[in-house]
């Protein structure tokens, strides 16, 4: 008979084969090969959810107010926070298809755990840990400074918890 621990990590080794199947099709991140001469990489603001993008809204609102949207099945409002290039590589009734298939595989989204905040090549990126019935992921929206979407990632959260 299988202990607990080794149902638990065989369960775990089958959803991590999954989402190395699944995450690289669902994956998107637009713009990132855009030049961004001048930009500083790598900067961090890991506990900061102060940092703004735009005038009157910190990227941390920015992003749970999207993925409410998304959560909610607003697809239309969701997409419409996109930039050009993202409304051409990812269109409503491909995100639409994407969310299905994450909570068919998940379960319905719960709730937002938290927020995790970092700046790369001149983009701010937010980490949105979002808790589904059997399982959590990160959904990472990159920000231009425009306020507008221009990538996004589904991704296994951060083991690190930074």
């Amino acid at each position: 008979m299988k202990t607990h621990r080794e149902t638990s990590k065989r369960l775990a080794l089958g959803v991590v084969a999954v989402l190395l199947i699944v995450i690289p099709g669902i994956c998107l991140l637009v713009a990132c090969n855009q030049d961004r001469s001048g930009s500083q990489e790598g900067q961090t603001s890991a506990g900061n959810s102060t940092a703004t993008v735009g005038n009157t809204e910190s990227v941390d609102q920015v992003a749970r107010n999207a993925v409410q949207e998304l959560a909610k099945g607003k697809m239309a409002d969701f997409v419409s926070r996109f930039d050009s290039t993202m409304k051409s590589a990812l269109p409503e009734e491909k995100l639409s298809l994407i969310w299905k298939d994450l909570v068919g595989k998940s379960g319905a989204f719960q709730k937002i755990v938290g927020v995790r905040l970092t700046q790369a090549q001149g983009f701010d990126l937010a980490f949105v840990t979002c808790k589904f019935e059997r399982g959590a992921y990160d959904l990472q929206l990159t920000f231009d400074k425009k306020k507008q979407i221009s990538g996004f990632f589904i991704r296994p959260p951060s083991a690190s918890g930074e």
